[in-house]
């Protein structure tokens, strides 16, 4: 709008009434639209309580067939139950026969043995610091240390 100075007064109340009408006009059909999707929304929503109304009904329907409905024995159930116990026993057994076997001994053990002994029988001849180092593993393993066997009749 121009200033009120430039127009006469008759003009200028002219173009704002005709503002106010354009605004007015464009307010009534905001509210139309906004009342149009209000009676939408209404009519989603009683649609939608029909849907849950007849779904449930169904649903109460298809329990109740489902409660007259008898059940079949069922022949697999049974098959499988001596499968279970056989397959118990069997592992049990497996495990007996396992626990009796004695244990193969390690090829080294017979190695280890070996170098024990000679290990007692040349003790004293290794130099003071490889006595000193085979006398701390053997104490961290918890096996009495070469130099302290010497005499007594070798390895064991």
């Amino acid at each position: 709008m121009s200033a009120p100075a430039d127009k006469p007064p008759a003009t200028a109340i002219k173009e704002a009434l005709e503002a106010m009408q354009l605004t007015l006009e464009q307010l009534v059909a905001q509210q139309k639209q906004h009342g149009a999707l209000g009676l939408l929304l209404a009519d989603c929503r009683d649609t939608i309580t029909e849907a849950v109304g007849v779904m449930h009904s169904q649903g109460s329907d298809i329990l109740q067939r489902l409660d007259q409905v008898q059940r079949p024995q069922q022949p697999f159930a049974l098959a499988w139950k001596p499968w279970i116990w056989g397959g118990l026993l069997g592992a049990m057994l497996v495990g007996l026969v396992w626990a009796g076997v004695p244990p193969r001994p390690s090829r080294y053990e017979s190695l280890l043995s070996a170098v024990d002994a000679v290990l007692v029988q040349h003790y004293t001849t290794l130099p003071k610091g490889v006595q000193e180092e085979l006398h701390t593993i053997y104490g961290r393993l918890g096996i009495q240390s070469p130099g302290t066997r010497q005499g007594k009749g070798g390895a064991r």
